[in-house]
């Protein structure tokens, strides 16, 4: 379409696409309101997950008058008044030039935010802290907040958070950045084996009171009380590029489903588990992680095995032909450097990296080079395909495995392994039409053997694990859900007795 010259004109002609929108909207997307309290929804298909998928925080419920900034008359109507034009909303407008809806996010600061949970925003200071107030208006008797208000500070290196709990200046660090997350671990470890007798002592169900019961710690033994390890619903990765070249125009060996099995079942997941990463995660053959979703049994991927990856790679058609120790094709060609890519925002996947290079040159006898980016240049590669083998991880969004599973649909947003089967593709599909909530899940661990037993798009090494700290005696209510969800209103602050330190 011709854009109007003038500016007036091209206001217009955008608030008119807008309403056409709108109403296009209103007609084919299938959501009603029926009443205040009733949202209808119309599905397409069965989706068996779509109330676990309702939980997540993007669907959270906002008000809709103060995300748009509409005047207080205008508001106070709603829900049963008429939006005011949208020259009158603060928060929105219309992009004249392209017609775009733009959004200003300043109706989320103090003062504007509207919610309905049991905390209002009182400050914000932009890495700084964020303050929560009590909310006044909370009415639900069942979920009291234990708390007057919460403080969250900013404190950008991790070791200084360490110290501001240590030294009582702050009580929880929801998550520890750390290279001293696995020694924090080790010494929490090394008190609870020292009251092994005592842990099963009969305190109730609750993990704090089970860990507060127990006798204090010896600093003197290098003990302590108040690190803390949780099982996340996510997974740590490599990923394989699986296109047939790579972005230099090179052929990929990693096209080859064999080639990709052969350094899976080259890599030794306990060894890096228990000799790089510490942290007592459990080892992962496949995506999604086991035991994390009712009626879901997970598959075994492929293991530990030398041997078979050395008959692997042979079989691709790389074999040690002159005995230098480096595999060749049938022309003589050795095998390409392989590149790992990771990122350098933490440690931990240089090292692991770096164990994954000794080890696939032990066994398959390949060499490999390493190559850290920063993380904006390294989403750039993974979109691009710029890579041979790059780290990766996922955390799962709604607990069904198909939010680990259709990260190889061959035109997912997220399949930055360029991995295509149509078959896979047409797994997922029928998963998705299955009615009968048993088939479904037997198809979809099905799906997730083949992939993970001969595709071999990634190669999965562990369930990620949280780290955080908090003093059991002291603060009560932190949440060890897998997915890593934190009810507020249930953290508090408790006074004990004060325990004689040894």
């Amino acid at each position: 379409a011709t854009r109007p010259a003038d500016p007036a004109a091209a206001a217009a002609a955008a608030a008119t696409l807008w309403q056409e929108t709108e109403q296009a909207f209103g007609e084919q997307v299938g959501l009603r309101v029926l009443a205040e309290h009733d949202l209808q929804i119309t599905l397409e298909r069965p989706v068996p997950y779509l109330p676990d998928l309702l939980a997540y925080g993007a669907f959270s419920p906002v008000w809709r008058p103060a995300v748009e900034g509409w005047p207080d008359a205008d508001a106070a109507a709603w829900p049963h008044g008429t939006p005011p034009p949208m020259d009158r909303r603060r928060w929105v407008r219309l992009d004249p030039e392209t017609g775009r809806y733009r959004q200003d996010h300043r109706w989320a600061r103090p003062g504007r935010h509207v919610g309905n949970g049991p905390y209002l925003l009182e400050r914000w200071r932009y890495k700084r802290d964020l303050r929560l107030q009590r909310n006044p208006f909370w009415s639900r008797a069942d979920r009291e907040p234990q708390a007057d208000s919460i403080l969250f500070l900013t404190i950008e290196d991790p070791n200084t958070a360490i110290l501001a709990l240590e030294t009582g200046q702050v009580d929880w660090i929801i998550d520890v950045g750390s290279d001293a997350a696995a020694d924090l671990l080790a010494q929490q470890a090394a008190w609870r084996q020292r009251h092994a007798a005592d842990a099963g002592r009969d305190v109730g169900a609750d993990a704090d009171a089970r860990l507060a019961a127990l006798p204090a710690p010896d600093r003197r033994r290098g003990e302590r009380r108040n690190a803390h390890a949780t099982p996340a619903f996510g997974t740590d990765f490599f990923s394989f590029n699986c296109r047939p070249r790579l972005a230099d125009g090179r052929e990929n060996p990693f096209h080859d489903a064999a080639v990709r099995r052969a350094f899976v079942l080259a890599t030794d997941r306990r060894a890096i588990v228990d000799g790089v990463t510490r942290l007592g995660e459990p080892v992962a053959t496949t995506l999604v992680p086991p035991g994390s979703i009712p009626g879901y049994e997970s598959p075994v991927g492929l293991g530990h095995d030398p041997e078979r990856a050395r008959s692997e790679l042979s079989a691709a058609g790389w074999v040690d032909r002159d005995g230098d120790g480096v595999p060749e094709d049938a022309a003589g060609t050795p095998f390409p450097a392989v590149e790992i890519l990771y990122t350098t925002t933490t440690p931990r996947y240089r090292w692991i990296s770096i164990a994954l290079r000794d080890q696939w040159r032990q066994v398959l006898g390949v060499p490999v080079e390493l190559r850290g980016v920063d993380t904006k240049f390294y989403r750039e590669d993974l979109r691009n395909g710029a890579f041979m083998v790059a780290r990766g991880r996922w955390y799962g969004d709604y607990g069904d495995p198909t939010t680990f599973l259709e990260l190889f649909r061959s035109d997912d947003p997220s399949n930055d392994r360029g991995f295509r089967d149509p078959a896979v593709d047409a797994s997922l599909d029928a998963a998705a039409t299955e009615t009968d909530p048993g088939r479904r899940m037997q198809r979809l661990a099905e799906l997730e053997r083949t992939l993970f037993t001969e595709h071999v798009p990634m190669l999965t090494l562990c369930q990620l694990v949280r780290v955080s700290m908090h003093d059991p005696v002291t603060v009560r209510g932190v949440g060890r859900h897998p997915r890593l969800v934190q009810d507020l209103a249930r953290v508090r602050r408790v006074s004990p007795e004060l325990e004689p330190e040894p």
